[in-house]
């Protein structure tokens, strides 16, 4: 079958995944299963390829109740708590209507092959089967309203739930009904929330909020039953007749037509699952949460991956300062980010005391802002985000404190001039007016809770409203606490900005603004439309001509005060929650910035109307600023997670990064810096990969390019994650035509396996994403030609074995820093390895090499490794495992501009990694690794490396290079990509933190270890590999940080990866258990007479040397890290008499003496050899891990 064209005709899409900010309540895949869609209370619809990408959004009017893909693929169709029936195709930006329905839709159900959908609606038990066009075919009737409706394959019948608690079968052609249950079964006794019928007809499954599901034959008959704690919201039925069922409670089981089918049951999410969804090829399932995340499992209930988004809600933005300089952004979680643009920082910071979204004050004048919860208490922070502590002086020559109010405070505002508060409160309904020390001066009173309170724009009038009352109250701070006037407005409000002293803006909950004359109560202007969105934030701008407004539908408009004319502000894709001017009175520098439900802070232009700028803070050290013209400048952590989409294709960063990445956007933005952004590329005007569809006819690929197409008709193949032909089209032809699979039979499971075909632009800069292919594959297929491939596998039955290549590097020529761990870990890790590994795979094909080994072809060499992994190509199949080790030193150099890592064997002699000899014959770069592990068919890889990276080896480095993460460096990314491996890289920073474990072995391996040992296995007692790499992650850094070090390890699985096993732990494994050791830092030992000639110190580092080269069976460690916490260390002082040396010293423990004892050893001549052993024997009672 073909599939779409895939290729770059759009303009690309810079994407950081927001995800859904509410709820998600519908979810379903493509026929192809490669992409998702997912519905939410946020009013959008959301496209997600299975990689985890959101590639598309589409906006609604209101909260998505139903998402479904056409048949083809092409389209897809959603429905909306507005009762519309919305549909788009795929490559679409928008939505348009196709019906609206008269009653509040309660269910609905596409069968696009015949272009029709039935609808029903929550008034009555009417069931409408209408086309496309809305028309009405058929009108059916049932007895009481339904919930939930589906097709069968076929189209001819239709199976509804009901609040009746019955399921009603239909067939269409005779328009005939069964209703499930048949007398004398007991059926639900609840309201039905789901049914469906399963793809072969046999049986209909159903879901209630009786706590049950059940599986019903269509004779009305109950084939089983199953049972949840709480209400079960959602279930679906495979293509295999596997069954899920989800509750209230984020509970998922699973389970199968028969009683034979083992039940399995797992906590899914922490909030209600609302939605179910297995994929067409029936392995995996969906599910869609009220935690507004969608999950992907496999059928024993593993997670395969999670579909979110890395933003917040923005409840609060606003200029801080005069300059528009400092920019604040609060989200829902009270986490606060500022971008100072005086010095190119971010910062970001949480708010404490509040479980609600953070109320948030700022003065005109002051550079200071108010911040803190609904339970009353608020800190003071200064515009740059560093915090004022207590009894702290700002401008105003004030002395501020936190303030703790006593009732629940619903709003907080700051006067103009900075010296006092206004608060409004939930309880003893009321205002209150404090001095900036939190003294009370007035206490307004009223009857009800205060939902919003302002100052007037000289801070000499108060204006308030409650949350029910229509009732303006306007009091005068001067005077009395009564108040100067209160009149009444015919809607409710949520919100009120003040235009001057004596005029009021409400923002309405109808949709209007309205503007009152407060001393007289008249209304002088009405804004908007009645029945429209809730208008949540309102904005004067410093010239008193214009007002913004932002509502719930995302959009901001803009009225001139003027002549009442206005403009709407379109980017928001939900709630728009706040909106400010900036204090620039110059109208033609003035800007706007917004804040939203999407996650997003938005600055415009006022005068234009466009947007200027998108800012994203993610955590509190990663931030992304987003030009509309495709510029972007972000945090490197921020970097990881963005990407660009053109149609449904995935464009990865690293290949745009050059032409759109602008330090100091936002600076340079909002006018702030005169240099100007260069820009290399025109978003509109990519030179794209070509599209081209593609087929498999038996044996061979047939691969077809767009008649139009120029340029690179370059196509890689890669069979699962792996690239195993860089270019199946070197003559450049328009049509590819039989290129024999069987040549690459190597690389194939028995059975299903997956096919990925890469295109690329013209000078092969940017590749297309990956075109899936399906080829089931056997190992007596005949080539084209009708012989036998000679490439084929021998045989693909029985167990997987493992191939396992581990290297240590200890021990280097010339001026290269020696290492003690790595020949001793690579010794541990072959031995864990092959315990693990020889209870699960049928052989074990395990290589060791260090530089301890006598035999020449043991040693860690270049030509040993590439011999091995070469030997591994010819040797291994698709089916097994392999697993290769690195532990040593590591460096990156740039060669031709593309950095790439590279692992120094033995025999390298300089730290000169620019001399290319150097590079090509003493170490293994990224590159060599790509292609030595692409030729190996193994499908599942993985690769580790426990490197350092010492000064000596570096220092010509830049420093930003010195880190091996998978995401920062593009080599690794690249063999990642193209050879289909998992990756763990555990650098330290350098050797001394590399070297200071006091467990005798590097932090990663020691980690890894013991994972296997039990800390990190599945409960079936596997080593699973995501698992033990998860445990290396979160374990390391701990370890590393008892030292004082830094050492994270990067964790990166190809495109698509599934986690796997690599070893079984049924015994008791021969992993010798590794325990803490003593750790001994360098001596502080000097002549008596200063110095230290004898060079006692040196004299002691290697004789303590000599047990760490024992590696975790060592009695001590030695480190030359003076700052390793608690350490033991030697500190005295010596004389020479008559050639005998005379040491008197005393033992510590980290800076204090373990006794008081000063104690004395000798010895008579140079070079004192005994003197380190007698200092030991006094000492070694003493010392304790």
């Amino acid at each position: 079958m073909f599939h779409l064209f895939l290729g770059s005709a759009q303009k690309p899409v810079l994407v950081i995944p927001r995800g859904h900010t509410e709820g998600v309540t519908t979810i379903a895949f493509s026929p192809d299963g490669q992409y998702l869609i997912s519905g939410s209370r946020d009013r959008t619809a959301i496209i997600w390829d299975t990689s985890g990408h959101q590639i598309k959004s589409f906006k609604h009017e209101l909260q998505v109740k139903n998402v479904r893909f056409s048949s083809d693929g092409n389209s897809v169709y959603t429905t909306s708590s507005d009762s519309r029936i919305n549909t788009a195709k795929i490559i679409d930006d928008s939505l348009h209507s196709m019906y609206k329905h008269g009653e509040f839709i309660s269910a609905v159900s596409f069968y696009d092959k015949k272009r029709q959908m039935a609808i029903s609606n929550e008034v009555n038990g009417a069931l409408d089967l209408r086309d496309f066009d809305g028309k009405l075919i058929k009108g059916l009737q049932q007895a009481q309203s339904i919930t939930s409706i589906s097709f069968s394959v076929d189209g001819q019948f239709i199976i509804t739930g009901s609040k009746d608690q019955k399921l009603v079968l239909w067939n269409l052609v005779n328009l005939t009904k069964k209703t499930f249950p048949i007398n004398g079964v007991a059926g639900h006794s609840n309201v039905i929330t789901q049914v469906c019928l399963s793809k072969d007809g046999k049986f209909a499954l159903s879901s209630s909020k009786d706590k049950t599901a059940i599986l019903w034959n269509l004779d009305g008959t109950i084939r089983r039953r199953i049972n949840h704690n709480v209400a079960i919201l959602a279930c679906d039925i495979s293509i295999n007749n596997q069954i899920v069922t989800a509750s209230e409670d984020g509970v998922v089981k699973i389970w199968g037509s028969s009683q034979q089918v083992k039940e399995i049951s797992f906590q899914a999410h922490t909030l209600s699952i609302n939605a179910v969804c297995f994929a067409p090829d029936g392995n995996s399932f969906l599910t869609a949460s009220n935690d507004n995340t969608i999950c992907q499992w496999d059928l024993n209930g593993r997670l395969i991956r999670r579909y979110s988004g890395h933003l917040k809600p923005i409840s609060f933005t606003h200029f801080i300062n005069d300059s528009s300089e400092n920019i604040l952004s609060m989200s829902n979680d009270a986490t606060a980010s500022i971008w100072n643009n005086a010095d190119y920082t971010y910062h970001s910071f949480k708010i404490q005391h509040s479980k609600n979204p953070p109320l948030v004050a700022i003065p005109s004048v002051s550079k200071f802002f108010i911040a803190g919860g609904d339970r009353g208490e608020f800190g003071f922070w200064k515009s740059n985000g560093n915090h004022l502590k207590l009894d702290s002086k700002i401008d105003s020559n004030e002395t501020l404190k936190s303030l703790q109010f006593r009732n629940q405070v619903t709003s907080i505002e700051l006067s103009p001039d900075g010296r006092s508060i206004l608060t409004g409160h939930l309880s003893n309904g009321g205002a209150q007016l404090s001095d900036i020390r939190g003294r009370v001066l007035k206490i307004y009173k009223q009857p009800e809770a205060i939902g919003s309170a302002v100052f007037s724009t000289s801070g000499k009038f108060i204006a308030t409203v409650g949350f029910t009352e229509n009732v303006i109250y306007i009091f005068d701070t001067s005077i009395s606490e009564r108040p100067v006037h209160k009149f009444e407005i015919p809607s409710k409000v949520n919100c009120l900005a003040y235009l001057s002293d004596s005029i009021l803006f409400t923002g309405n909950k109808n949709g209007l603004v309205q503007m009152w004359n407060v001393v007289s109560g008249k209304l002088l202007g009405i804004y908007g439309t009645p029945d429209g969105e809730m208008i949540n934030a309102l904005s004067v701008s410093m010239n008193q001509q214009f007002l913004a407004t932002g509502n719930n539908a995302g959009i901001i408009k803009i009225w001139n005060l003027l002549d009442g004319s206005s403009k709407e502000l379109f980017g928001h894709s939900s709630k728009v929650l706040s909106v400010h001017f900036s204090r620039v009175r110059a109208s033609e520098s003035e800007l706007l910035i917004s804040g939203s439900v999407d996650g997003t802070t938005k600055i415009w232009n006022r005068v234009t109307g466009k947007e200027v700028l998108t800012l994203f803070s993610i955590d509190s050290l990663d931030w992304a600023v987003v030009a509309p013209d495709g510029l972007f400048d972000a945090s490197p952590g921020a970097m990881e997670l963005m990407y660009y989409t053109v149609g449904l294709e995935v464009v990865e960063l690293d290949q745009l990064k050059s032409s759109f990445y602008q330090p100091g956007l936002l600076r340079i933005k909002i006018g702030h810096e005169k240099l100007q952004p260069v820009v290399t590329t025109n978003i509109n005007s990519l030179d794209l990969s070509n599209k081209f569809k593609a087929e498999i006819i038996e044996n061979h690929i047939n691969v077809f390019f767009e008649q139009d197409a120029n340029g690179s008709k370059k196509i890689s193949l890669f069979v699962g994650e792996k690239e195993v032909d860089s270019n199946i089209n070197p003559e450049g032809l328009l049509e590819v035509k039989n290129v024999d699979l069987l040549k690459y039979s190597k690389y194939f499971l028995e059975d299903t396996n997956y096919i990925y075909l890469v295109s690329y632009n013209k000078d092969e800069s940017l590749h297309s994403q990956a075109y899936p292919l399906v080829y089931i594959y056997s190992s007596g297929s005949k080539s084209g030609s009708g012989e036998i491939n000679t490439n084929e596998p021998v045989s693909f039955k029985g167990l997987p074995d493992l191939y396992a290549l581990v290297v240590g590097t200890s021990k280097y020529s010339g001026e290269i820093t020696k290492l003690v761990f790595p020949d001793k870990d690579a010794e541990s890790m072959a031995l864990g390895l092959k315990a693990v590994g020889n209870r699960l795979f049928n052989h074990v094909f395990l290589s060791l090499l260090t530089t301890a080994s006598q035999n020449a072809d043991s040693i860690s060499s270049r030509n040993n490794i590439e011999k091995i992994l070469k030997d591994f190509a010819i040797k291994a199949k698709a089916k097994d495992v392999l697993l290769v080790y690195f532990s040593g030193h590591g460096s990156t150099f740039a060669e031709n501009g593309k950095p790439q890592f590279y692992y120094l064997t033995k025999d390298v002699t300089t730290s000169d990694l620019s001399n290319q000899d150097v590079r090509n014959k003493f170490t293994i770069s990224s590159n060599d690794l790509s292609a030595w592990l692409t030729a190996i068919p193994a499908r599942k890889q993985v690769l580790i490396f426990d490197a350092c990276h010492s000064g000596e080896v570096i220092s010509s480095l830049e420093s930003s290079a010195r880190d091996i993460s998978p995401s920062k460096i593009v080599a690794l990314d690249r063999l990642k990509d193209r050879s289909g491996t998992f990756i763990l890289t555990g650098s330290a920073a350098d050797k001394v933190s590399f070297e200071s474990s006091q467990y005798g072995q590097g932090l990663l391996t020691y980690t890894l270890l013991q994972g296997m040992r039990g800390l990190a296995l599945t409960e079936d007692k596997r080593v699973d590999v995501a698992k033990l790499f998860g445990h290396a992650k979160d374990r390391v850094p701990v370890l590393a940080e008892s030292i004082n070090k830094v050492q994270i390890p990067i964790i990166s699985y190809p495109k698509g990866g599934g986690s796997f096993d690599i070893g079984l732990v049924d015994t008791i494994l021969d992993i010798p258990e590794v325990k803490s050791k003593p750790v001994f830092a360098k001596s502080k030992i000097q002549s008596k007479s200063f110095g230290d000639p004898k060079k006692i110190v040196a004299g002691f580092s290697n004789y303590f040397g000599q047990f760490t080269a024992q590696g975790a069976n060592a009695e001590l460690i030695y480190t030359e890290y003076d700052g390793y916490p608690n350490a033991y260390s030697i500190q005295g002082n010596y004389e020479v008499v008559d050639n005998e040396l005379r040491l008197e010293f005393k033992l510590f423990k980290g800076d204090d003496p373990v006794n008081n004892e000063v104690m004395k050893v000798t010895s008579q001549s140079p070079p004192y050899l005994d003197l380190y052993e007698k200092a030991f024997g006094k000492i070694e009672n003493l010392i304790k891990p």
